[in-house]
């Protein structure tokens, strides 16, 4: 097994020869244990390309400079990542896969990056200043709730997925599984915002905070909203017209979509379920830009009916209704 010392030696062997680009991997397939060899990166001069794979960054030693770094990949990593990143004045693209940070916290603070793409991680914040960035990736998992924080005006292609590992996010019955954001600039795909949610007849009625958690992720405006909607024989609407009343979904709202993902045994509501939890049947609500609406797995009891109505009645633009049926 290589000692620390030796891969050290190596890094600095490589670094003298200013290759253009530099990979290094440090898995277990090379009877290395990837948490014990802890580096010291040496300057790399004139190297445009850095991947680095089971590393545990400890520092960047005092003066050391990747002046010409444009890209760099880290893979299954762990260490000072903040040091590393303020050492590349250059970078345009970051990649960041199983990383584990120092803390609970994704922080990116860079005025020449342009692409960004983490994957696999948990977190508790999320802080992005990237006022060049025109490319974000992001998939990450949630305990309880998010912090984030986004500075980059001029994306262009947003794919942004979060997903809730605890019951935490609720509005009723109702707990948030899954949402992401999808947005590109090819012509014809519209910003999408798409919400999971799921019943657990066993959930306590807290206090609904589904709301302030999406508003949270908004970091682009959306046009179409799709719901994967888990209902057990559950009305829905309520958690639908909860939705449709967040002002950012309301206002740029152009198509609705919903799934309806049904069980093979349905549960009866008791008097007074909480997925009943307002008066959605009479409650106003302004959907101006709103053109089309699409029910998949349509059974065509009363609820489901009541919020066609509905939306007929508060969608002044509506043009086309899709209804799927079982």
């Amino acid at each position: 097994m290589a000692s620390t010392a030796q891969v050290n030696s190596l890094l600095s062997d490589a670094a003298e020869l200013e290759p253009k680009e530099f990979v290094t991997s440090l898995s277990s397939s090379f009877g290395l244990l990837s948490r014990s060899i802890i580096i010291d990166l040496p300057c790399f001069h004139r190297t445009t390309c850095i991947m680095l794979d089971h590393v545990y960054i400890r520092s960047v030693p005092v003066g050391i400079e990747f002046p010409m770094l444009e890209t760099l990949s880290l893979l299954h990593c762990n260490g000072n990542l903040d040091a590393l990143l303020s050492c590349c004045p250059r970078l345009r693209t970051l990649l960041l896969s199983g990383i584990l940070f120092e803390t609970s916290d994704l922080r990116v603070n860079s005025p020449s990056r342009q692409e960004l793409v983490v994957n696999s991680f948990s977190t508790e914040r999320v802080n992005i200043v990237a006022p060049m960035l025109k490319k974000l990736e992001i998939l990450f998992t949630v305990m309880l709730e998010v912090n984030i924080s986004v500075l980059a005006p001029i994306m262009e292609n947003v794919w942004w997925y979060c997903c809730y590992i605890e019951e935490s996010i609720v509005f009723g019955l109702w707990y948030l599984e899954l949402l992401g954001f999808q947005a590109a600039d090819r012509q014809g795909q519209l910003p999408l915002l798409h919400i999971r949610a799921s019943v657990d007849s066993s959930l306590f009625p807290y206090e609904p905070n589904f709301a302030q958690e999406i508003e949270k992720h908004m970091v682009v405006e959306l046009s179409l909203l799709e719901l994967d909607l888990k209902i057990d024989g559950h009305v829905f609407g309520a958690l639908v017209f909860y939705l449709l009343q967040i002002n950012q979904i309301s206002s740029s709202l152009q198509k609705l979509k919903i799934i309806l993902l049904r069980s093979m045994v349905k549960e009866e509501c008791p008097i007074d379920c909480p997925c009943e939890s307002t008066n959605w049947r009479s409650q106003a609500i302004s959907l101006t830009a709103l053109e089309e609406v699409e029910i998949n797995v349509f059974e065509g009891v009363d609820h489901e009916f009541d919020l066609l109505k509905q939306l007929l009645v508060f969608a002044p633009k509506l043009k086309k209704i899709i209804v799927r049926l079982t």
